[in-house]
């Protein structure tokens, strides 16, 4: 592997463990609340609060897990983004609009997070990867 090679998937290596943090945290706290979530959804009108809920967690889980091991990455990219939007939208969008400061960073959070799932989606989970190893030509070649 060339050095170029190299820090480029060292750095997208961090990139997607820096991304994912936060999203194993979140669905490793929203396991334990599905309940309370499912209250907060239905209080916004959301269909199949629970359900919905359990999606929620499992999907903040399961697109962290595959950033950490950039395993179906771009997958995992999506499904963090389309968790994110509504997210966004429902729970502090609405509230930033009407002037609540710490609403407003929640949502520029998110956003920023959403800019950093597309730029990775874009880029590819580099060489330091599950998907590297099992789907790149490159490996086959002398």
């Amino acid at each position: 592997m060339a050095l170029g090679e190299l820090s480029r998937g060292l750095g997208l290596l961090l990139a997607r463990w820096c991304l994912a943090g936060i999203f194993l945290y979140a669905g490793y706290k929203n396991i334990g609340r599905v309940d309370q979530t499912a209250v907060q959804l239905a209080a916004k009108a959301y269909p199949a609060p629970k359900v919905l809920a359990i999606i929620a967690a499992l999907a903040a889980l399961g697109g962290g897990a595959s950033l950490v091991l950039g395993m179906f990455t771009r997958m995992g990219c999506v499904a963090l983004v389309l968790f994110l939007l509504p997210t966004t939208w429902s729970f502090h969008a609405q509230e930033a609009l009407r002037g609540d400061v710490g609403q407003t960073l929640q949502a520029l959070k998110n956003l920023g997070l959403v800019g950093g799932l597309l730029a990775l989606f874009g880029a590819g989970p580099g060489a330091l990867s599950v998907d590297h190893h099992f789907f790149s030509r490159r490996r086959y070649e002398p």
